[in-house]
């Protein structure tokens, strides 16, 4: 029964609405409804490139429960409905990843999916100070995602910092566009196992991860 109440997504307005004997009282609601969990990771811009704006990656979250159940995120469909330049109320808590203090080591950036967030908001940094004229290190991105007409976000723009000389490498995988299912993992021939190898082991440079699961590996 607990197993299908989560894969029915169940609320706990759902549960009390479900099973209307139990009138808990408002202390104990209180006490046993957890907060709405914040969105971490889901600023999408580095505040040097862009001082005055914060840009969000959010993927509208809509899904059909087992029973047909048409549901929704709480958090995107909340955005999805805000007017055009109404204001919001909101917190940025502070990074739990270190940044150097330069820009100078080569690095390696995976992520899938909305994974891109801190991934676009670090390579803008970068971008940036090679800019103003400060050493950059060499940046090879890995992205996978299901479809790349729907989900290559920011795509145009990473496609210019590679021809810029700013984003040295980008590897893709897309799980859904052809027969075979295709995933980061599968990406690795040709020289990638060198250019692994020469950044992380030769010029002892930097590997972040965003939203990797344990299927995902890079070689």
């Amino acid at each position: 029964r607990a197993s299908a109440m989560t894969q029915e997504s169940l609320s706990c307005a759902d549960i009390l609405l479900k099973y209307r004997s139990t009138r808990p009282g408002i202390g104990h609601i209180i006490d046993y409804v957890p907060q709405i969990k914040p969105r971490l990771y889901s600023i999408a811009n580095s505040p040097q490139m862009h001082p005055d704006r914060l840009h969000l990656l959010v993927t509208r979250d809509d899904w059909e429960t087992p029973t047909g159940v048409q549901k929704s995120g709480l958090c995107s469909t909340y955005l999805t409905k805000i007017p055009s330049r109404d204001k919001l109320l909101g917190r940025i808590n502070p990074a739990a990843v270190p940044i150097p203090d330069d820009h100078s080591q080569p690095a390696l950036l995976a992520g899938l999916g909305t994974g891109l967030a801190p991934i676009r908001a670090f390579i803008q940094d970068r971008v940036h100070a090679a800019k103003q004229g400060e050493p950059a290190g060499d940046m090879t991105l890995y992205f996978g995602a299901r479809h790349k007409a729907s989900e290559w976000s920011y795509g145009d723009e990473f496609e210019s910092y590679q021809a810029d000389g700013h984003l040295t490498n980008i590897r893709t995988a897309w799980s859904r566009d052809q027969e075979e299912k295709v995933y980061v993992p599968r990406i690795k021939s040709g020289k990638i196992p060198d250019l692994v190898y020469n950044t992380l082991v030769e010029k002892e440079g930097l590997f972040y991860t965003v939203e990797l699961e344990e299927r995902l590996q890079i070689w």
